[in-house]
Parts: structure tokens; sequence; C-alpha cells
């Protein structure tokens, strides 16, 4: 049976990352259907051997952040292969990587050159400050951009020290932006015949996320504190205790309140004028919160989750990964993937179309393993 055709297969990408955020740029752009060949030094990329290590003594990590890819070896230490590399991206559509200004001028890709040599070519960097600003030039591990963004101090429960987020947010979001930003410029050349340069920031991204909380904090001039699983504008909605862990239960209006009332009988509650409108019952969150874990702690969290989805309330159990792994949900929709290597299965497409479906079309390659292929 054909495979279906990518909605980027006559696409070329160079991609000349470090980081996972321009790699995962790379893997998301390769799903779709580009051909994305990965420069590594001669040596391999050290991301190869990063912990933990699968098959061969390659990273896990690795495996999942540049499946889909092509692999070629070029010397960036040498006029050769600086010569190289500026003759692959004449050839190319796009150029991916996470360098600074300075980098690449050391390369000699100094942008305004690119820019008038190679016209047509889309120059995208997923950085972690951006290309401009004061910090552009600072190195940005994950948790150093999480930090400066502000988001750690709204994660986690009230008086916990900052708390930066479980997986690497700043990253993964900037990938997301970066083939997103991607996929528009590649419009504007399809009109334009035009390229130009993309500058995504992953601190910008995690700002774009705290949008809510800047407004608040422009109007109030506090700095908003972690809530952990409550929401700051709806109640009851938090990770209730039960027999056998926690039920999370998300309400966000007065009906969704009194329907609460009849699932947990409380319905001499109904109308009480303490809790007879969403402001009231938010000064008085605690109460409510205690009012529903009455009833949780009493049940299993299958048996509190059915009866809030018995009646459309948005309920849920709070997985851990093996809770996932096991989801007929989760596997329906093909999210683990075997690329043939022998290894564990890889993360695979979010990319569901119907006629260019996104796709892991092979396993992280070797290094230098496309070297013959130019």
């Amino acid at each position: 049976m054909t495979e279906a055709p990518g909605a980027l297969d006559d696409l070329l990408a160079i991609e000349l990352s470090r980081g996972r955020a321009a790699g995962i740029c790379g893997r998301l752009l390769a799903e779709l259907g580009a051909r994305v060949v990965k420069v590594e030094p001669p040596d391999g990329d050290p991301a190869r051997w990063r912990q933990p290590l699968g098959p061969g003594g390659v990273s896990l990590e690795f495996r999942q952040t540049h499946a889909g890819k092509e692999s070629l070896t070029v010397d960036l230490g040498v006029d050769a292969g600086r010569r190289l590399l500026q003759s692959m991206l004449g050839q190319a559509d796009v150029f991916l990587h996470d360098l600074t200004v300075a980098e690449l001028e050391a390369l000699g890709l100094d942008l305004d050159r690119l820019s008038a040599e190679l016209p047509q070519l889309l120059v995208c960097a997923v950085t972690p400050f951006g290309l401009t600003g004061p910090l552009a030039t600072r190195p940005g591990a994950e948790v150093v951009v999480q930090a400066l963004s502000g988001i750690m101090t709204t994660t986690g429960f009230p008086g916990d020290p900052p708390t930066k987020c479980g997986p690497p947010l700043a990253e993964y979001t900037g990938a997301i932006y970066g083939a997103l930003a991607t996929l528009a410029a590649l419009a504007h050349r399809d009109k334009s015949g035009m390229g130009q340069v993309i500058d995504i920031s992953q601190h910008d991204c995690l700002v774009f996320y705290l949008s809510s909380y800047l407004a608040g904090a422009l109007v109030t001039g506090k700095n908003p504190s972690p809530g952990g699983n409550r929401h700051p504008s709806a109640v009851p909605w938090n990770a209730y205790p039960t027999l056998d862990g926690h039920a999370l239960l998300c309400t966000a209006n007065d009906r969704q309140w009194d329907t609460v009332l009849g699932v947990i009988g409380r319905t001499d509650l109904v109308g009480y004028e303490a809790y007879d409108s969403l402001v009231k019952r938010l000064a008085r969150v605690d109460e409510i919160d205690e009012i529903v874990s009455a009833w949780t702690c009493q049940r299993s969290s299958a048996e509190a989750i059915a009866a809030f989805e018995a009646v459309g309330l948005p309920a849920g159990p709070i997985f851990e990964i093996p809770d996932l792994l096991r989801d007929p949900h989760f596997r329906a929709r093909e999210m683990l993937i075997d690329v043939g290597d022998g290894g564990p299965l890889v993360a695979g497409s979010v990319f569901k179309l119907s006629e260019t479906p996104g796709r892991v079309g092979r396993r992280a390659p070797a290094l230098g393993e496309h070297q013959a292929i130019r």
C-alpha cells in the first residue's frame, strides 16, 4: 500500500542544532514530509551520548529528537567544511539552527549576506533568548529560560519554592513555534519568491504562555502566586483525594456547581447564599474544596469520576506514565511507534491530517549515515 504524501515532500531543510528545541523543530518538519539533513561534527553531536542510553549506546532522547532525519558529518572548523555547508544551503529551502549571530558570522553565514546571496532561503533560528536583545548571547539551559520567563513562580503550590515545569516546556514550545513560523514563511515565499529570517525565542514563547498573568500583574501590581491544581477563576476545580488516589474535577459556573451538589448529596446547599455565585465561591475556595473532598475521600477514584462524568461534569483520573502506556485511547491515537531499530518505541506524530498525515519515516540516523547523499 502506497504511503500518503507528506505536505512538505519537496522541502529540503539543513539542520545545524546543538539543543533540543531546534532538533525537535527539525523532527516536526520531517514528520510533515521534509527531507531534514542534520549536520554534525565528525565526532558526532554530543547529544548522541546523553543518558539514558538505548540500543547501540545511543541516547534515548536523541532517538526521539532526530527520528526521521539524515545525518551528514562536516568539519566546520576548516574552510572546506564551511564551504560545503554554504554549498548545501544553496540547494536548501530551510536552514534550521540554534546559533547566535556571532557564531553564524564565524561560519561565514552573516544573515545579511545569506539574504543577499540566497534570497529564497528561509533561515529559522530557535534559540533560548532570540537573535536580538540583551540576552541574545547568553547560554540558556531549559531551566534558565523557565526561570527568567517568570513561569517558575506560577508552578507548584502556595509556599513552595520556585518550581520548574516537569517536561522541557521552553524547548518543545520553541520547536512548535519554529515549525509554525516556517510554514507561514513558506506560504509567503510561494507568493513572493522571497525567503526571510525567522527568529524564535524560547523565552518569548513562555512569556506568551503567561499572557493572563501579565495582564493581572499590570492591573494589580502584584506577582501571581502558584495555585497548585486550583483554577484562579473557577471552583470547584482541583484534584480531590479518594480512597486510592485523586479525582480531578473541573467546573466553571453556577449550573455545574448545582450539579456537583446533586452528585455529592449536598442539595441542601443549592441556593445557599454564601455559595450562590462564582465570586462568592472563589472567596470561600477552601470551604468548597472541603465539601467536595468529604465526598470523594469515601470513594475510589473510578467511582467518583464515573459519578461526575455521568452528569456531564469534566472529570478524570491523574495518570502516571505506566497508566498512560496502558491507556486504550493513547494506543488508538498511535502515539507510540516502532522505528525498526530494535529499541524502545518512540513518540508518534501529532499531525493527524486526512490527506497528508504526519509520519515518523525512519529511525534516528547513525552518525554520518547519509554521507554519500548530497
